[in-house]
Order: C-alpha cells, then structure tokens, then sequence
C-alpha cells in the first residue's frame, strides 16, 4: 500500500508486523506464530482524529502499543514528526533515552479506568507522576499549579488532588487517566478503548470531553474502538482492521456512506441507528474471529463472508486505492470492491 506523500503528517506507519510466538511443553519449543499485526500501514495528519476499529483479537491494541514501543516491532517502520522544523523521528529505532524523550509528546489512554490508576497513589501523584519522571516541574508549587489546571482541564475541581482512585465513578476515573496523559502537553494521543468500560451515557461526556479538549490542545488522536457507532462522530478517517490486517481505510463519512468491504459492511449492520435516514441493508456478522495463529487461506475474512468464491479462498487481497483520480483516497483489500460499490450503498 503506497500511503502517499500527505503534509503535516504526524504519524506514519509502514508495513508493520507484530508477531508473537507459540510455544509448547517445558522447553518452550515454538510450535507456531501469531501474526497479531501483519504488514498494516497508514499515517495521521497533524490535528485529525484517526479511528482504528475492528473486533476484539483483530490486532489495533498491539498496533497501538507496538507504535509507542510499549512493545517491540517484529518489523516495520513508523515515523513520528512533531511538525516543528525538526527532522521525523524513526520510532523502532530510538535508543531508551531517545524514547523516554520522545513519550513526553505521545502518550496513551487506557481502556480501564479501574486497573490503570494505582489505587494506593491519591489523584496528584498519579497526575504528578509524569512531570517528575521526565523532569519537568521540580518543585511541589509548580506540580501543584499544574496538577490543578490540568484537573479543571478534564472538568474535576483541584480540590480532589488528596482523594484516591476508589472514591471515583468510572467515568471520574477515566477523566484523571486522562488528564495524566495530557499533564506533559504532549502532541499525540493513543486512546485505547478509552470508553468501552464506561455506560453508555458516560460515553458521550467523555467523548465529547476528548473533542474539546483536541481544540484547546492543539491534539492528535489515534483512536481504538471496537464499536463504529463510537467513532462515528468523532474520527475523521477510520481504518478497519480484521486478523492483524488492513481491510478498508477511508474519510469516516465515505465508510459509513459507502462500504467497500464486506466486513466493514458487517459491523456497520451492528449499529443501532436512532436518526432517521437512508435504509441500507446490510449482512450480518456470522461467526468468530479468525485465530491469527493459523489464518484461512486467501482472504482471511473469507469463512464469514456471504460474497466469498473460491478465489477468496486463494488469493490474499491487496490493500489498495480504489478511489477515482479527483476524490479522497479509498483503500480496501477485496477481489471484489468494485463490484460491491455498484450496489448503490
């Protein structure tokens, strides 16, 4: 998949592959791979909101953690470019110091509020934690003033700064793991799953927080959902990902308007509509995950797709544009995108 030469890119990622392996009996003799993430590719502009959705187990954690470097790449190459003047940072091959340093700008979101605060540190050091880490406020007044203004930030008042995680909603919570990752003002935002624990009606709130604060930042977010209908309002391009690989990357209203893989189309007939609007039929999603341990042959979404031949079975599709010269890219990997895209969807 060739990514382009797209300005203010933020983020770019090429080819990568996060493999783990299997392994059996007490010698721990490797039996098998798991290609968690497999050969996906993509960027993020300088202040856009990229959605990276699929099922649980299709690999969009992995890729968000590999990225950071929270785990190592099997292969791959990702450039992060703080749009400063400065030069593209090659990201897999920063030393610890070089990375340290370079966490200050991207930082993450985790997806459970109730096991990602430390539930024996009070809500300033939680908050703190980062600013002494990396140096940046020495002095209690200075961690006090930014503690607060960054509480108030996430809509908490100052004043909870003594009180510990177990006094907190979920939706509280996930407002204080929030407001730790943007203490250091950082440029880019992994949130992974960052309101799929919460009710339904957290989930609005903490959405919307998450767009103002965007504006007020100066933020770039790489979004990780399951769920499309959560993305939808908030993502400006969404890629879908399905057994570690790339199906289908678009502008987020060209995908909900105009799917062009039968797993795109699949998930999107999961989500409740409560607007009025056009009626599109769409298949329903049969079956399981595919394991990424031991892939189907050919497309790897072919054992549940009602489309599938037996090329589907063969032949691994190619992600490619299939877009018209003068309109947005639209990447999907399907023998039969184009056939799809004539059923007026």
């Amino acid at each position: 998949m060739r990514i382009g030469n797209e300005a203010n890119i933020v983020l770019r990622v090429s080819n990568l592959c996060k493999y783990f392996p299997v392994t059996k009996g007490v010698t721990r003799r490797r039996v098998g791979t798991v290609r968690a993430v497999d050969r996906v590719s993509f960027f993020v502009r300088d202040g856009e909101v990229f959605g990276l959705v699929g099922e649980s187990g299709c690999g969009k954690t992995t890729t968000g953690r590999t990225i950071l470097r929270a785990l190592e790449p099997t292969s791959g190459i990702a450039f992060f470019d703080l749009n400063d003047g400065s030069r593209p940072f090659a990201l897999f091959d920063l030393e610890r110091e070089q990375l340290k340093a370079m966490r200050r700008h991207m930082r993450m979101i985790f997806q459970d509020p109730y096991s990602s605060l430390n539930p024996r540190m009070n809500v300033r050091e939680l908050i703190a934690e980062p600013l002494r880490i990396h140096g940046v406020a020495r002095t209690r007044s200075d961690i006090d003033d930014r503690v607060a203004t960054i509480l108030q930030a996430v809509g908490l008042e100052p004043g909870v700064m003594t009180r510990y995680p177990h006094a907190f909603s979920g939706g509280q919570r996930q407002r204080i793991g929030i407001a730790r990752a943007l203490v250091l003002n950082p440029k880019f935002i992994i949130a992974d799953e960052a309101v799929s624990a919460l009710d339904v009606s957290v989930q609005a709130q903490i959405l919307n927080l998450m767009q103002d604060l965007k504006e007020e930042f100066g933020l770039t977010y790489l979004f990780i959902a399951h769920n499309l209908a959560v993305v939808e309002h908030i993502c400006d391009r969404i890629g879908v990902m399905y057994v570690g690989r790339m199906m289908e990357l678009a502008d987020t209203e060209e995908l909900y308007h105009r799917p062009l893989h039968p797993y795109t189309e699949a998930l999107l007939g999961a989500v409740p509509r409560s607007e009025p609007g056009p009626t599109v039929e769409h298949q329903a999603l049969q079956g399981e995950v595919a394991d990424a341990a031991n892939p189907p042959s050919g497309c790897s979404f072919h054992p549940r797709c009602i489309y599938a031949t037996d090329f589907c079975r063969q032949e691994e599709p190619l992600l490619e544009n299939v877009a018209p010269e003068d309109a947005p890219p639209h990447f999907v990997a399907c023998h039969f995108a184009e056939r799809l895209s004539l059923r007026g969807i």
